[in-house]
Protein backbone atom coordinates (compact mmCIF):
# COMPACT_ATOMS: atom_id res chain seq x y z
CA UNK A 1 0.00 0.00 0.00
CA UNK A 2 1.45 3.34 -0.96
CA UNK A 3 1.70 5.97 1.75
CA UNK A 4 0.71 9.48 0.61
CA UNK A 5 3.34 12.22 0.75
CA UNK A 6 1.37 15.35 -0.20
CA UNK A 7 -2.07 16.78 0.58
CA UNK A 8 -3.22 15.80 -2.90
CA UNK A 9 -2.15 12.19 -2.45
CA UNK A 10 -3.62 12.04 1.07
CA UNK A 11 -6.98 13.37 -0.10
CA UNK A 12 -7.16 10.87 -2.96
CA UNK A 13 -6.14 7.98 -0.69
CA UNK A 14 -8.63 9.08 1.97
CA UNK A 15 -11.41 9.38 -0.60
CA UNK A 16 -10.68 5.91 -1.91
CA UNK A 17 -10.59 4.34 1.54
CA UNK A 18 -13.49 6.27 3.09
CA UNK A 19 -16.09 5.18 0.59
CA UNK A 20 -17.19 1.74 -0.46
CA UNK A 21 -20.03 1.03 -2.88
CA UNK A 22 -21.01 4.70 -2.71
CA UNK A 23 -21.28 4.75 1.09
CA UNK A 24 -18.98 6.47 3.55
CA UNK A 25 -17.13 4.12 5.89
CA UNK A 26 -14.36 4.41 8.49
CA UNK A 27 -10.88 4.27 6.98
CA UNK A 28 -9.78 1.83 9.68
CA UNK A 29 -12.61 -0.57 8.76
CA UNK A 30 -11.65 -0.37 5.09
CA UNK A 31 -7.98 -1.03 5.85
CA UNK A 32 -8.97 -4.06 7.92
CA UNK A 33 -11.10 -5.37 5.02
CA UNK A 34 -8.26 -4.92 2.52
CA UNK A 35 -5.74 -6.63 4.82
CA UNK A 36 -8.10 -9.56 5.42
CA UNK A 37 -8.70 -9.98 1.69
CA UNK A 38 -4.98 -10.20 0.93
CA UNK A 39 -4.18 -12.41 3.93
CA UNK A 40 -6.56 -15.06 2.59
CA UNK A 41 -5.66 -14.72 -1.09
CA UNK A 42 -3.38 -17.60 -2.16
CA UNK A 43 -1.74 -15.37 -4.77
CA UNK A 44 -0.02 -13.49 -1.92
CA UNK A 45 1.53 -16.42 -0.06
CA UNK A 46 4.60 -14.46 1.04
CA UNK A 47 2.30 -11.83 2.57
CA UNK A 48 4.72 -9.01 1.70
CA UNK A 49 1.79 -6.81 0.75
CA UNK A 50 0.04 -7.52 4.05
CA UNK A 51 3.17 -6.79 6.10
CA UNK A 52 3.72 -3.58 4.17
CA UNK A 53 0.14 -2.46 4.65
CA UNK A 54 0.30 -3.15 8.39
CA UNK A 55 3.53 -1.14 8.64
CA UNK A 56 1.85 1.78 6.82
CA UNK A 57 -1.48 1.46 8.67
CA UNK A 58 -0.75 3.99 11.44
CA UNK A 59 0.62 6.53 8.97
CA UNK A 60 -2.44 6.23 6.75
CA UNK A 61 -4.77 6.57 9.75
CA UNK A 62 -2.84 9.65 10.90
CA UNK A 63 -3.13 11.20 7.44
CA UNK A 64 -6.83 10.33 7.33
CA UNK A 65 -7.35 12.26 10.57
CA UNK A 66 -5.61 15.27 9.01
CA UNK A 67 -7.76 15.08 5.88
CA UNK A 68 -10.91 14.84 8.04
CA UNK A 69 -9.74 17.89 10.02
CA UNK A 70 -9.08 19.74 6.75
CA UNK A 71 -12.50 18.72 5.42
CA UNK A 72 -14.28 19.95 8.54
CA UNK A 73 -12.38 23.25 8.63
CA UNK A 74 -10.53 22.44 11.86
CA UNK A 75 -7.02 23.17 10.53
CA UNK A 76 -5.52 26.63 10.57
CA UNK A 77 -3.74 28.01 7.52
CA UNK A 78 -0.44 27.45 9.34
CA UNK A 79 -1.25 23.77 9.86
CA UNK A 80 -2.26 23.38 6.23
CA UNK A 81 1.01 24.92 5.08
CA UNK A 82 2.99 22.88 7.62
CA UNK A 83 1.52 19.68 6.23
CA UNK A 84 2.13 20.76 2.64
CA UNK A 85 4.42 17.77 2.39
CA UNK A 86 3.02 15.19 4.73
Amino acid sequence: MLVPRTWHEAIVTYSDLASYNGERIKVEDRLREVEKRYETDPRYKNKLLVRTSKAARNRILELSERVEALESGKLSEQEIVRFGFL
